[in-house]
């Protein structure tokens, strides 16, 4: 019959074998513990924030607290590590507790000094007021 010749080589490439796909999703994750907790306010400092607009109305009672409690929750929240928030408004009370303060210190200073005023308009020393002496003819 015919000599054996091998066959011609293509100059094409040859083309990939066909591998059947994998599953299309990724295993399940596994279990490593409950997620962090996120970060929330902390209650002092919203109490530090109420307490020094309070102030503004109660004075000393309020600013004060506003002061301390502002203070302790800036220094829970610098503490933990990323797990408490409210810094700024910790912050917010100290100022508002300080200006509140000032604020009705100055008031209760104006009032006094009206209060004052007015007690001196009622009742004249008789070193405020100018006499005006005439001198009469004498007969």
């Amino acid at each position: 019959m015919y000599p054996s010749v091998p066959p011609p080589r293509s100059v094409y490439p040859r083309a990939p074998s066909y591998v059947p796909p994998g599953p299309s999703f990724a295993p399940p994750p596994r279990f490593t513990g409950p997620p962090p907790p996120l970060p929330h306010t902390d209650a002092k400092a919203i109490a530090a924030l109420v307490l020094g607009l309070l102030s503004f109305v109660l004075g000393p009672f309020t600013g004060l607290a506003a002061i301390a409690v502002g203070a302790l929750a800036r220094r829970d929240i610098d503490r933990s590590n990323g797990l408490l928030e409210g810094r700024g408004m910790a912050a917010s009370g100290i100022v508002t507790g300080i200006f509140g303060m000032g604020f009705v210190f100055v008031v209760v200073l104006s009032l006094f000094d009206t209060v004052l005023a007015m007690r001196q308009d009622e009742n004249p020393s008789p070193t405020s007021t100018v006499r005006a002496e005439v001198n009469e003819p004498r007969p």
